[in-house]
């Protein structure tokens, strides 16, 4: 039909197979940006909670802070999402607001606020417009008078989302995807589909996708299967939609609340590199984050790669031939990164083609759908690029696999003597592929070398060394385990 697509058709015919179906379940009354929802008559006691994580009780906290919603509602005439309190929410709040009590502090207060996206260390004061918190109200008087609320299913999260630069992939996976993960993981809220509702601000941040949604629709169309979901199933909080099932009864089943029985929210300080940059200016490597976060960007990856499959996946076994090596040219279009990796693939041919047998193939993966990207690298051994956003493909390689970055050795525009091996703190960290970084050479491997004679090309001789070592490596890698 017009509304539940096929994509959440064959979704929901998997998800029996894996997981706890979710509840209400049966012929839905309506859709909600595609998915389906239950019309709930409203019982006295219906009410929301919350409960908030990473404080750190100074004036910043809410750029720290995480929160789990049971009951989060969205209000589709007023445009905002909306919380019920309880009697008992009353009185705690009033409690709480005594004179001597500043020193009692709970996580399940509702006066609170999180960061509805990821923080950008370059804005300014602006930044203040992602403090966020649902508008309170109380159910006994505003729900009441609806009648009722239209009900997500359990195994659904609602989560509003602020993308903090959308157009870029490295920062969308980065900086919006990796923030969301760790935020459903906090609270165990893995298993659920995501309902993403794009959190548009009074004021467009500086490269965030509402000032540049045109950049940020094909590039989140593209890599939102990441996620499990799809363009069509997400919206902003100004256009979401509510398509009721007519027939004679449901007529009379009007609400303009949208419940879901759990939402998550608070992006803030979730992404890659918190309050640093990525790896332009020397002062960035000072202070490492994702130290110890190797298991978790394993798991992201497993994650991402299952959602894009829709299914879990065998591992080809990374030591049987032919080793794939996928060297990734054009990745950046930032003119020093614009790189075409040229006759690298000859001179690896004529190195090492006798002694392992390779399958090369050399990509402009900005041309290829995610699922594509995701194929394609998943059973590769070796991944070749410049770094930077382009470079986050890299991620989907299996374990054993190694990854050769090249950088800007001279640095950058800005910085111009420092190199900048940009996002490596995480790249650094992650324990399922080796990370080697090799400054750009200034001639880029342009001219095949012939025979033995190699006239002193140290960095062409270096590459092939280190690649004849890694598919050493990766030739045994299964012997170990």
């Amino acid at each position: 039909g017009m509304h539940g697509n096929k994509q959440e058709q064959e979704k929901e015919e998997r998800s029996k197979k894996t997981k706890a179906k979710g509840k209400p379940s049966g012929p839905p009354d309506g859709y909600f940006n595609h998915f389906p929802v239950y019309y709930q008559d409203f019982k006295e006691g219906f009410h929301s909670n919350a409960h908030c994580i990473g404080d750190n009780f100074g004036e910043e906290a809410w750029k720290f802070r995480s929160c789990h919603f049971q009951n989060l509602c969205f209000d589709t005439e007023d445009r905002e999402f909306v919380m019920f309190t309880s009697p008992e929410q009353h009185k705690l709040e009033e409690a709480l607001e005594k004179p001597q009590s500043d020193t009692f502090w709970t996580a399940s207060s509702k006066n609170t606020s999180v960061s509805v996206g990821g923080m950008n260390p370059k804005w300014n004061d602006e930044h203040k417009l992602l403090k966020w918190y649902p508008t309170l109200r109380d159910a006994n008087d505003d729900l009441k008078s609806q009648g009722g609320y239209f009900m997500l299913q359990t195994d659904k999260v609602l989560i509003p989302w602020h993308s903090m630069a959308g157009h870029n992939p490295g920062h969308l996976v980065w900086d919006d995807f990796l923030p969301l993960y760790k935020l459903i993981t906090a609270f165990d809220l893995i298993d659920k589909d995501m309902v993403l509702i794009r959190y548009d601000l009074t004021l467009a941040m500086w490269a965030g996708c509402q000032r540049q949604w045109e950049k940020c629709r094909p590039i989140l169309k593209k890599f939102l299967p990441l996620l499990g979901t799809h363009l069509n199933m997400t919206s902003s909080q100004n256009d979401t939609s509510l398509e009721l099932v007519v027939d004679g009864e449901q007529l009379s089943r009007k609400s303009k609340y949208v419940c879901a029985p759990n939402g998550a929210a608070g992006l803030g300080y979730l992404t890659d590199h918190f309050k640093s940059y990525h790896g332009w200016h020397p002062d960035d490597y000072k202070m490492a984050l994702n130290t110890g976060r190797g298991g978790q960007m394993y798991q992201f990856r497993n994650w991402m790669v299952d959602n894009v499959y829709e299914e879990k996946r065998d591992e080809r076994k990374i030591s049987k031939a032919p080793y794939r090596i996928i060297i990734s040219n054009f990745s950046s279009d930032k003119g020093p990164r614009t790189v075409s990796f040229n006759h690298l693939a000859t001179n690896i041919r004529n190195r090492l083609g006798h002694k392992y047998e390779l399958d090369i193939k050399e990509v402009v993966l900005n041309t290829m759908s995610i699922k594509e990207q995701v194929q394609l690298t998943a059973d590769a051994a070796i991944f070749i690029s410049m770094c930077g956003g382009g470079a986050v493909t890299s991620m989907f390689l299996p374990k054993g696999a190694s990854l050769l970055l090249y950088y800007t050795a001279a640095g950058h525009g800005r910085h111009p003597n420092t190199p900048a091996r940009l996002d490596w703190d995480l790249l650094n960290n992650i324990g399922y592929i080796r990370v080697h970084w090799l400054p750009k050479p200034r001639q880029m491997f342009l001219k095949p070398i012939v025979g033995q004679n190699e006239n002193g090309n140290d960095d062409l001789d270096f590459v092939l060394n280190l690649l004849d070592h890694e598919l050493d490596i990766i030739s045994h890698f299964d012997d170990y385990k």
